[in-house]
């Protein structure tokens, strides 16, 4: 018998538990959950909650494997094909491991890496195929077990038509032949023989054992010989009508017709059926190769009930599929086509947002602003968008294989919505949980009751009770259309807190260390009471700088907003924008100068310079990851001689440039938010009279309608119009408009 008072404390314990939980402390939380159990052991709750953290931790610790299993090698120090390489070995592991699924990602990885690479492609097929028999297998299992035949027959034809030699295949036809409905007798089942033997004579009827030497000659591949018997067969025994469908089967396969076998006119094929228990049972049939030839019904016995016809018409279209059709003129299966998707979106109105893909961070085509991305991978994808200022957009969209789909997704402003948080102490070790009432909750300094409804943005949350410390935190709340529940620790006097919080705007999850113990994984903030003293923190996550500090730790307590630096892989090359010149680099045309830096991966690059007044410029130019790389246009001008010969139409083109240009008026966003500088890059037609006739933006590096403003200013450009030989010719420029708003 459990005492009210052991109760009582297993209470606490729990809720301790559940507090360190949250924390991202579960080693600590299944302690507390263990002594739990030992004061009250008939628990049944208590037991729950250790199985549901062992389980917790389980998958916990088989993510790290897999993650670290996943990590890659610094792009800097290896090639594309050792990338590719890693990639393939380390999906190989996973499925030694039975882990489709992430075998399936890391090909898709390397994928994204080499498009081209056939042994990667011919892979993810084979894969993909097995993932999706696999799902179709146990879809058929399930029907068979919750007594839906015909439903099991659906997806074993699914099965066969996808692939027919699918490993699986066997084990599902023999689970449909010997599918019984619950509350039918049975056939007794053949004895269990310590070795294979061959069934002896007396134990297989001369029907049942000419089917079984005609498929086994199928199965060795000797059609002809397995053709001649079943015929011979067929003579024998005209009324057996899976001899006959064999024969069928063959035909199709070897190109013959089959001589015609008379059938006695008053013998009608017998349909396979269930024996009724109370009736005597003949001797067992041995299965060979999964099938089975019940013994007939004697003529003139009774009628069977309708579903037991049923049940054997069931088993006659399991024949009919899986016997038949693998003998038939089928065409080879080809591998499912790889159909790619594109998507496209904006995020039009803020300032450098912060962007990431299923928790990956994504950055915009440096000339459009354009987040695009291009993938085969047809699950559920995840956009996080992160400004400071803003709420947090969440955008969770289900891809179709050849789709392209384009967006403008836009963040509301903090403020904009109201949620609804909730309140819980966390108490510290051995403390009685309070009385209602002792605790009072400070939300920006002001009493409140819990739970309430407050705005998105930035708020100071405390618990106040006499007796114990407590440490104001500052806390983003971000929409929820859920309640918000927030913990908030109560100290003893030998006791303060840690909080460290991700800012707002930088995207995904950490890991949170403390004196070298993981206090928090894949969180964004983690809160935690230690004795006061010195403590060494740690905070890591994927394509950022490990931030670290060494701390005090006072009865004030430790609030952190921690930020670490993104490791960045890319450099610019600026390009001097005179005289004007069109850039290629490696070969690819980049547009014409003057243009914004080019955003490249760290590496080297020929860039050709090309203007027809000037000699050829090329250019061998290594971009270092961070920095600026800078080049000029220094060629000489080209030389002409008096004795050179001009064909029309082969004298270079004379650019235009503008002589009166109209200054853009500044948006009413952009004044608002102030601090704004950038370009707006413009493809501009210009008439033979000087006149705009188009205008388009091909890069708008500020956005809030900054673009739109671009294009109506250029439209009243007048310009001096291209010259060809001296002749006026319409042409399509480049110009820049910078914005300025302080």
């Amino acid at each position: 018998m459990v005492s009210p008072g052991m109760k009582k404390r297993a209470e606490q314990l729990v809720a301790r538990a559940g507090e360190l939980a949250r924390a991202g402390n579960r080693d600590k939380a299944l302690l507390a959950l263990q002594r739990a159990a030992e004061l009250d052991p008939e628990n049944e709750q208590i037991q729950k909650s250790i199985a549901e953290l062992e389980r917790e931790q389980a998958a916990m610790r088989n993510f790290s494997k897999s993650r670290s299993a996943r990590a890659h090698t610094n792009i800097g120090q290896a090639t594309p094909a050792d990338f590719v390489s890693e990639c393939m070995k380390r999906s190989d592991d996973a499925l030694a491991e039975g882990d489709e699924v992430r075998a399936l990602q890391e090909l898709e990885r390397a994928k994204r890496h080499d498009p081209e690479n056939i042994d990667v492609n011919r892979k993810i097929q084979i894969l993909r195929r097995q993932i999706k028999v696999n799902g179709l297998f146990d879809k058929a299992v399930a029907r068979l077990a919750s007594g839906e035949p015909a439903e099991a027959v659906v997806a074993a034809r699914r099965i066969f038509e996808m692939w027919s030699m699918a490993p699986s295949l066997p084990e599902l036809v023999s689970r449909i032949e010997a599918w019984t409905p619950a509350g039918a007798a049975k056939p007794e089942a053949a004895p269990v023989r310590k070795t294979r033997q061959a069934p002896s004579a007396a134990a297989v009827s001369p029907e049942t054992a000419a089917v079984a030497s005609i498929r086994d000659r199928i199965a060795k591949s000797a059609y002809k010989e397995a053709y001649q018997e079943a015929i011979e067969a067929s003579s024998r025994y005209p009324g057996n009508t899976t001899i006959r469908d064999l024969i069928t089967g063959l035909e199709k396969l070897l190109g013959k017709t089959a001589p015609v076998v008379s059938e006695p006119e008053t013998v009608e094929a017998p349909v396979p059926a269930v024996k009724k228990a109370k009736r005597a049972v003949p001797a067992p049939v041995p299965v060979v190769e999964t099938r089975r030839e019940e013994p007939r019904e004697p003529e003139g016995k009774k009628k069977f009930p309708i579903w037991i016809v049923a049940v054997a018409v069931l088993a006659v279209l399991a024949l009919v599929v899986f016997v038949i059709r693998p003998f038939g003129p089928s065409k080879p299966v080809e591998p499912e086509a790889v159909q790619t998707y594109t998507v496209s979106f904006t995020v039009p109105g803020v300032a450098e947002p912060h962007v990431s893909l299923d928790g990956v961070e994504i950055h915009p085509d440096p000339e459009t602003g354009v987040y695009s991305f291009t993938d085969t991978l047809s699950t559920p994808r995840m956009v996080e968008i992160r400004v400071l200022g803003y709420e947090t957009l969440f955008q969770t969209f289900q891809p179709e294989p050849g789709s392209v789909s384009e967006m403008e997704l836009v963040p509301d402003t903090l403020g904009t919505h109201t949620v609804t948080v909730a309140f819980s102490p966390v108490m510290p070790a051995g403390e009685p949980d309070p009385e209602p009432g002792q605790i009072a909750w400070m939300v920006d300094g002001a009493e409140v009751s819990s739970p309430l409804e407050i705005p998105t943005g930035l708020h100071v949350f405390q618990p106040v009770m006499e007796g114990f410390n407590s440490i104001p935190e500052s806390i983003l709340v971000d929409f929820s259309p859920e309640v918000q529940n927030f913990s908030l620790a109560l100290l003893s006097r030998q006791e303060s807190q840690i909080v460290l919080t991700l800012a707002a705007d930088v995207p995904g999850t950490a890991n949170f260390d403390i004196d070298g113990e993981r206090v928090g994984s894949g969180v964004r903030r983690v809160s935690q009471v230690l004795p006061l003293g010195t403590h060494t923190i740690r905070v890591t996550m994927e394509n950022r700088e490990p931030w670290a500090e060494t701390v005090n730790l006072t009865e004030a307590g430790y609030t952190r907003t921690v930020t670490p630096v993104e490791i960045i892989l890319t450099g610019r090359l600026l390009i001097g924008p005179e005289p004007w010149a069109n850039v290629t680099v490696n070969g690819e045309s980049r547009g014409q100068t003057p243009m914004p830096p080019l955003e490249l991966p760290e590496g080297t690059y020929t860039v050709r310079l090309t203007n027809p007044e000037y000699e050829d410029q090329v250019s061998t130019v290594t971009i270092t990851a961070g920095e600026d790389t800078s080049i000029r246009y220094t060629a000489d001008p080209v030389q002409v001689t008096p004795d050179e010969v001009t064909s029309p139409g082969d004298e270079p083109v004379i650019p235009p440039f503008p002589i009166s240009q109209t200054a853009p008026v500044t948006p009413s966003l952009a004044q608002q938010r102030g601090d704004v500088h950038g370009f707006v890059t413009l493809e501009v037609r210009v008439g033979t009279d000087g006149r705009v006739r188009d205008v388009s933006v091909i890069s708008d590096q500020v956005g809030l309608g900054c673009g739109q403003a671009a294009v109506d200013a250029v439209r009243q450009w007048v310009f001096n119009p291209a010259t060809q030989g001296g002749s006026p010719v319409e042409v399509t420029t480049t110009v820049q408009v910078r914005f300025d708003v302080e």
